[in-house]
């Protein structure tokens, strides 16, 4: 086995064969390759990469073949299968190159990834591609998972993709649509059900939001053994239609009865460990041998897994894991979990593993090398796909460019290496891959949770903290993404507030004070009344939940303290939002852009129009908090509507 150093260098030295960026480095030895590279190359961000790219993105929607090539040339040596594009949650969506030695790694992962997981015959899967655009010139366009689940369809190779639900299912239409289907076949196969997996933990939460909406309509349809009629009109394709008749249709009436029996007593709890209709719980009860939950629960995700938690959690039964896959984006895949669940397949030989990374083989020998019982973390890969740096961040503020003094001139930070980690630091990642891309700010913050053993190959183990782009900023305080969201469910804990989503804004305007804008959205309850009591229960906790945010976010960060006790800055302002307007964002936001379903990403910290214009619209009341004398003029003026992307607050609570 190899040493980091050694394999990242060797690495890169691939790379320099593909990737036109590193055309600097042709001819430079393995042993120096890094130094040089580190010394001719700047870091880097998507904008010294976009002209190049959608300049052969407008060849490819032109059909011009020729130019289409010639401009792929310019970022790549090997030929472009897909156009892959970012969720947009922090910006405008990116364009990235899906290339012949990235489709080759891939193809890796795909195979490996079958072990590390319940088998897909038990588990039902929830991930909704979107939309693609086919170029004239034989490439798609579209979103990562919704690229491989169109080109697998193409193919006929559809195996990776089915679970108990069928691909065909993923293409019925809209991602309603489909959760529809999904969860009428994991509800005639409830005891099968040993994992339930989508992209990120919010499209998961969202997927049980519909079940446990519409479960009298699949109690319905599955007594009656067909689809509604108006929903079967949704379903864009007569092959899914004939299909899913044949599965409501071929289930025996005992077996239907049975289902809808179960089915009824999960809802309602009846000696299942529930208490009569509450949610607490109730996906455990639906699907008693779930074993996984697999989906990404990380940085902006996080928030999400307390109210998954809550689903899944029944009084005297082991609690069901919740496992991310793996850690990567758009730009490339970067490392794995190394703690096997025990449901895994048979895993393969050390042989079959070597072939994947040189560093699996120790890692899968010795799974529980490095337990991390509250963290979800990854080892990152030092041989797969990427060479990695890393730029310090000096504090939890930000990382260390950040921490200029105004009007300072900006220098590049400085990056250290794979080998040079350090145990409890936070670190923005910095990747170089065979796609185009070199010495390129993704914009992760990761914390280095671990080095593994010399054994293990010294291979670090990290979590994803949060986005540096993610960050609240009114003067120059830098409030990180973990901090607003630890802030956030650290005050809803203590106040007992029903939360259900949350993000967050700066909101700045002519003499006016700048302040922090929360939004948040009430966890409905189901039952009588629940979600009016919900509401109630809600507005009456608002004015505690703001004062608390308050606090908690002073505590974690100083400047931002020092600001408020100054007035440099005014209280932050917290707005209940109606139901449903998270839901609506992430429709509206789908709708305009290239984003899809499985890959929406709902973001901590809000700027674009679409999303603050569905806020402001939705805002129930706005709790303010009191003025001190030198902001009450400030304050007034906010109270007057004068907010940037919440002009319309309604009733304010002080």
């Amino acid at each position: 086995m190899p040493t980091v150093r050694d394999a990242q260098r060797k690495l890169l030295s691939k790379q320099v064969q593909v990737n036109c960026s590193l055309s600097v480095l042709e001819g430079v030895p393995e042993d120096h390759i890094v130094e040089e590279f580190r010394q001719r190359h700047r870091l880097t961000t998507f904008d010294d990469y976009r002209e190049k790219i959608e300049k052969a993105v407008e060849a490819g929607r032109a059909g011009d073949g020729e130019a289409f090539l010639a401009a792929t040339r310019e970022v790549t040596r090997d030929p472009w299968l897909h156009i892959h594009c970012t969720s947009g949650t922090t910006g405008a969506s990116k364009y990235y190159p899906f290339n012949a030695c990235k489709a080759a790694i891939m193809a890796k992962l795909f195979v490996f990834h079958k072990y590390m997981v319940v088998p897909r015959s038990q588990t039902l899967d929830l991930a909704t591609p979107g939309k693609v655009e086919s170029l004239p010139v034989g490439v798609i366009l579209g979103g990562v998972l919704s690229c491989f689940q169109h080109a697998a369809k193409a193919s006929g190779r559809t195996d990776v993709f089915t679970s108990l639900a069928p691909l065909s299912f993923k293409f019925a239409g809209r991602s309603l649509v489909v959760y529809h289907l999904c969860w009428l076949v994991g509800l005639l196969n409830f005891e099968n059900v040993l994992c339930l997996s989508d992209a990120f933990a919010g499209n998961l939460m969202i997927a049980c939001n519909w079940l446990l909406e519409n479960w009298k309509l699949l109690e319905s349809e599955i007594i009656s053994g067909k689809l509604e009629e108006e929903k079967v009109a949704e379903i864009a394709s007569e092959e899914v239609k004939e299909e899913i008749r044949k599965t409501l249709g071929n289930a025996e009436k005992s077996r239907r009865e049975e289902v809808v029996s179960h089915l009824r007593k999960a809802i309602e709890g009846e000696g299942q460990g529930g208490d009569g209709g509450q949610r607490e719980g109730v996906i455990r009860r639906l699907f008693p041998n779930l074993k996984q939950i697999s989906c990404i629960k990380t940085g902006s995700m996080a928030k999400y897994v307390p109210l998954l938690e809550s689903l899944l959690h029944v009084e005297g039964l082991d609690k069901v894991p919740m496992q991310s896959p793996g850690y990567g984006g758009t730009e490339g895949f970067y490392g794995f979990p190394i703690e096997v669940p025990k449901e895994a397949d048979k895993m393969p030989s050390d042989e079959e593993l070597a072939s994947f990374s040189e560093f699996f083989p120790p890692m899968m020998a010795r799974p529980r090398a490095a337990p991390l019982v509250e963290e979800d973390a990854y080892a990152l890969l030092p041989d797969m796909e990427c060479f990695f740096e890393f730029i310090p961040v000096a504090s939890e503020e930000g990382p260390e460019d950040t921490q200029q003094e105004e009007g300072e001139k900006e220098k590049e930070p400085a990056t250290v290496l794979m080998e040079e980690l350090e145990e409890g630091k936070l670190y923005e990642l910095v990747i170089t891959n065979f796609s185009g891309v070199a010495r390129h700010r993704i914009g992760d913050i990761i914390r280095v949770v671990r080095i593994l053993p010399e054994d293990c190959g010294s291979v670090p183990m990290v979590t994803v903290v949060g986005r540096s782009g993610q960050a609240l900023n009114l003067i120059w305080e830098k409030m990180p993404e973990h901090h607003v969201l630890s802030a956030v469910q650290e005050a809803a804990g203590k106040c007992g507030f029903p939360l259900g989503d949350f993000c967050a804004t700066e909101s700045i305007s002519e003499g006016v004070l700048p302040f922090y804008h929360f939004f948040v959205e009430a966890k409905r309850e189901e039952g009588e009344g629940k979600e009016r009591d919900s509401d109630k229960k809600a507005k009456s906790l608002l004015s505690d939940l703001r004062d608390l945010l308050e606090s908690s976010l002073c505590q974690r960060n100083s400047p931002y303290s020092d600001f408020i006790s100054t007035s440099k800055v005014a209280k932050l302002r917290l707005s209940l939002v109606k139901e449903g307007t998270f839901s609506t964002m992430r429709e509206k936001t789908v709708a305009a852009s290239m984003t899809v379903y499985s890959q929406y990403k709902s973001p901590t910290v809000v700027r674009d129009a679409i999303r603050l214009a569905v806020l402001r619209d939705s805002v129930l009341v706005t709790a303010t908090g009191a003025p001190t004398d030198s902001s009450k003029a400030a304050s007034q003026a906010a109270e007057n509507g004068k907010v940037h992307g919440a002009e319309a607050l309604k009733a304010p609570v002080n």
